[in-house]
């Protein structure tokens, strides 16, 4: 009986990586900064899982839309919740992609759909919509860029031991993807 009692108590001190739920809880440093800085970002939920991934687009950035397509294909919205923030922040089409990111905001999921898919959106986005955007822009720039890579798409999400986030820029390889979106 001992040696049973024993054997569970180990069992259950090696909760196996599968088995762990990452909620950013365990963060420091830099990843607790990000991770809770998007948090307070404007986004749009896709999905109602445990397993929280951030992914920050540029309506008109071609990769962004890419990563878009290939995350509607991929995600278990049982499992995970994609949080969609719409930035615009292409140089040559800065405005054109705020007008389109604030449009989504206010639009909300299938706003997002029809613009990432490249299609256009009657939605007249208000001032509350501009600043969320604006607000989103800056995490990305002043913050995130601080400690990685600039650009867009980037896909961050917490790693399965809990205590580190990943921040992926560009679209993924499958493999990464269906990782952060299983």
């Amino acid at each position: 009986m001992k040696t049973i009692v024993a054997l569970l108590m180990l069992m259950l001190s090696t909760v196996p990586s599968w088995a762990a739920k990452p909620d950013g809880s365990s963060l420091t440093g830099v990843d607790a900064k990000i991770w809770n800085g998007l948090s307070r970002t404007s986004w749009i939920a896709q999905g109602d899982g445990p397993r929280v991934v951030y992914a920050l687009v540029d309506p008109n950035c071609p990769y962004s839309r890419d990563l878009y397509k290939k995350a509607q294909q991929i995600a278990n919205p049982v499992s995970v919740q994609i949080r969609w923030v719409p930035v615009g922040v292409l140089p040559k089409v800065t405005e054109d992609s705020r007008n389109k990111a604030a449009a989504a905001m206010k639009g909300g999921a299938k706003t997002l759909d029809a613009i990432m898919r490249g299609g256009a959106s009657d939605v007249k986005p208000s001032q509350t919509e501009f600043a969320q955007v604006d607000s989103s822009v800056d995490f990305l720039t002043n913050e995130i860029g601080k400690h990685v890579q600039p650009g867009v798409p980037k896909l961050i999400y917490v790693k399965d031991a809990g205590n580190e986030i990943r921040v992926f820029t560009g679209v993924p390889p499958q493999a990464e993807l269906a990782k952060a979106l299983r």
